[in-house]
């Protein structure tokens, strides 16, 4: 080791980016990581900050946050760049990160933010230089700055790849309950409150060594070990063929990802002892879990020997295979198992923990997966209901229903047990698929519109005898692979107002509802989908033939020789519906479409499918847990944040507690650029636009508006003594007289 010592300290994400240049050693991996593992630092970091956050913390009280800790790098400074010796995956991340949340906060007009976050993205001085600066990944950062969609160059390296489709996914999954009000202090948070430590070394050499040391040599007892240290010690008796199960079972864990053994013990406790309503508890489990196991041996039933080796050889290696099959079953698609893939891809948390907790690891293979089907397609329903209800706007609003599900699952004996619970939380769900008259494409919900798209479209296809085609419908598209099975969604309206300006009374308003609504959309492979940009709908009807049968179905030749089609239609009495438009594409055919697919996601999530045992009259409480679980959802915030909160009301409580009309008009209102829009609450604290659409709260009726984030809390104004006062302004003086 070098002479110089090795200098370790903490450093902020603000502090880390803060008048930088970084550079990559030669023995730094290229930048490859994953989709998978971008989602994963985002939903990390996505419930740590909201775990504190409250509507009504100003930007001061963000810095009284718990800093969170993000790992650690090491670096070593040469001539005024500081070289990555581990870390480079992160960094990148965040720098693709901080790129994005100057987009965004450039979107929604917080200008002052953007100046700044840009001011640790790159640096303008002279040479134009990127903080994370490497050469080959300049070009692509300077495209997405511009917020476009960046070419690769011929040639270009798969770490030039990997980055350009990490900064596009980074625009689908950056999750919708940070954009708006909460995005400021978010940035906030992420600049001031999350951390990292760095270790810097005097010089490429000791760098060098660090790298190898930590990467090389033997490392710390992490918590699976010592769990299974603490667990067999506690046995007393047959330790070894215990420790051959558990390395079995960690084997095969791992087969899927080296997170998932660590995963699946979170999952297990989650699912079986812990109590999901204590946010700290769930929050000591994903910390320490071989921790709280060590704390709380009575809940597991851990006294004698005999206890802990029963415990482990039933409980834990059992369960660990089966999860072992599922969690490869939600990242793969695999028939029979599909419905772990859709809530994987919707980002349903628990929803595998949900399983674990309602099927018995000890059943045969058939009975357990019944179970599973039971349940994830429950969690599927009730998701999909909640969307185009406008109830929750992505998977991960819905946590609070699946923690409130966890403990009635584990009360579940058999599978009757089973049918019957769920039959009963279906019978007590009030949200059916009635709203879809006016469902359509908002700014912030493109991911669920496709995935309705995208599970409509297949079930009619194999309906018809027609493979599913699922992955190719919700792939991400890849804009220098004009060959790409990926899909986009095709709007039957072009966007020409001029066009159908007599149509939608010339309103573009109007205009911009009709053509977002779920009646004009279709998916096409994305080559087809960019060479028709302007084409009219008689331009475009001869191609929409070849594909899909939702698109072939808008013409006439599409019943021509094709029997299993005709019957599909007769079957289901949708001859009424599927009708082709051989001329024009006008509102009423797109109100026609409109019912159309209400029905058919009646028949794709028919409750009879999942074979629950329904009750024929409700029992007033679960009606009255519909009623809460509205209600608790409709900021998208947990019930466990809502009860921290301490100042500023929801748009749902201001109306309970009487400060606002349940169905009170408000006036959207906006200098720069100049808007005047009329909406109105609903009860529950959605928003109905004038166009018919309901969507879940201020922030997404504003970017409806705008087409792009923006603050709802500021834009929405209410009437109150003959002003037009900003429901921001209006919290703020309710909270303050109370």
């Amino acid at each position: 080791m070098a002479d110089a010592p090795v200098q370790a300290h903490g450093m902020t994400i603000g502090e880390l980016f803060s008048n930088r240049r970084f550079g990559i050693t030669y023995y730094q991996r290229e930048y490859s990581w994953s989709r998978d593992d971008v989602k994963a630092l985002l939903e990390d970091l996505r419930n740590r900050f909201w775990s504190q956050w409250s509507h009504d913390d100003d930007r001061r009280r963000v810095q009284g946050y718990s800093p969170y800790f993000l790992g650690s790098i090491v670096y070593y400074e040469e001539e005024g760049t500081t070289f990555i010796v581990d870390g480079q995956q992160r960094i990148t991340t965040l720098h693709l990160l901080l790129i994005h949340l100057r987009g965004l906060l450039e979107e929604q007009g917080s200008e002052g933010d953007s100046s700044h976050i840009e001011t640790l993205i790159w640096s303008r001085r002279g040479r134009e230089t990127f903080t994370v600066d490497i050469e080959d990944h300049a070009y692509i950062l300077r495209a997405i700055m511009r917020g476009k969609v960046p070419d690769l160059r011929e040639g270009a390296t798969t770490s030039e790849r990997i980055l350009r489709d990490r900064a596009l996914d980074l625009r689908e999954d950056f999750p919708n309950i940070l954009r708006g009000e909460s995005l400021e202090a978010f940035m906030d948070w992420l600049l001031d409150r999350v951390c990292i430590a760095g270790v810097r070394a005097s010089g490429q050499d000791q760098g060098w060594e660090i790298f190898e040391t930590t990467n090389n040599r033997g490392r710390q007892l992490g918590p699976i070990e010592l769990l299974k240290s603490y667990l067999l010690s506690k046995a007393e008796f047959g330790r070894q063929k215990l420790n051959d199960r558990w390395r079995e079972m960690l084997s095969r864990l791992s087969d899927n990802d080296p997170k998932t053994p660590s995963d699946f013990l979170k999952s297990f406790l989650l699912a079986r002892y812990v109590n999901v309503d204590d946010e700290d508890e769930r929050k000591y489990v994903t910390d320490a879990f071989h921790e709280w196991i060590r704390k709380h041996p009575e809940r597991l039933g851990l006294s004698k020997a005999p206890s802990y080796e029963k415990f482990v050889r039933e409980e834990l290696v059992l369960a660990g295979t089966r999860f072992a099959r599922l969690t490869r079953a939600s990242r793969i698609y695999t028939p029979g198992w599909e419905t772990l893939y859709y809530n994987e891809f919707n980002g349903i948390p628990h929803h595998l923990t949900a399983l674990l907790a309602g099927a018995s690891f000890a059943d045969t293979e058939g009975l357990f997966k019944q179970a599973c089907d039971i349940i994830s397609g429950y969690i599927d329903l009730l998701f999909v209901r909640k969307v185009v209800n406008a109830k929750v706007s992505d998977g991960s609003q819905l946590e609070p229903y699946v923690l409130e599900l966890i403990p009635k699952l584990r009360s579940c004996t058999d599978l009757e047990s089973l049918r019957q619970t769920l039959g009963l939380e279906l019978a007590g769900l009030t949200d059916d698929f009635g709203r879809m008259t006016a469902y359509g494409l908002t700014p912030n919900n493109k991911t669920q519109v496709r995935y309705l798209l995208a599970r409509v479209t297949e079930y009619a296809e194999t309906s018809i005898g027609q493979p599913g085609r699922f992955v190719e419908y919700v792939g991400r598209v890849s804009p220098d692979d004009p060959g790409s099975k990926a899909h986009q969604i095709e709007h039957i309206w072009a966007d020409n107002f001029e066009r159908y300006r007599e149509e939608t009374n010339g309103d573009k308003r109007n205009f911009n509802s009709w053509r977002n609504r779920i009646g004009a959309l279709l998916l096409l492979p994305q080559q087809d989908n960019a060479s028709y940009r302007d084409l009219p709908y008689r331009g475009k009807l001869p191609t929409y033939l070849r594909h899909n049968i939702l698109a072939a179905s808008l013409h006439p030749q599409s019943r021509t020789n094709h029997p299993r089609f005709k019957r599909f239609i007769a079957d289901h009495d949708l001859g009424q519906l599927f009708r082709p438009y051989p001329d024009v594409f006008d509102k009423e055919a797109i109100d026609t479409r409109q019912i159309l697919f209400q029905k058919l996601c009646e028949l794709v999530w028919a409750p009879g499918k999942l074979t629950l045992t329904i009750p024929e009259v409700v029992p007033p409480a679960s009606r009255q847990v519909a009623r809460s679980q509205t209600a608790s959802t409709t900021s998208g915030r947990t019930r466990a944040a809502s009860r921290r909160r301490t100042g500023n009301p929801s748009v749902a409580e201001l109306i309970a507690a009487g400060h606002l009309a349940p169905t009170e008009s408000i006036i959207g209102i906006s200098k720069r650029p100049a808007v005047r829009f009329d909406a109105r609450l609903v009860p529950d604290g959605r928003i109905e636009l004038p166009t018919g659409e309901i969507v879940a709260d201020l922030e997404e009726a504003a970017a409806f508006v705008f087409g792009k984030p923006r603050k709802g809390w500021e834009f929405w104004h209410v009437s109150r003594d003959g002003a037009e006062v900003s429901l921001k302004d209006f919290r703020a003086k309710v909270v303050a007289n109370s």
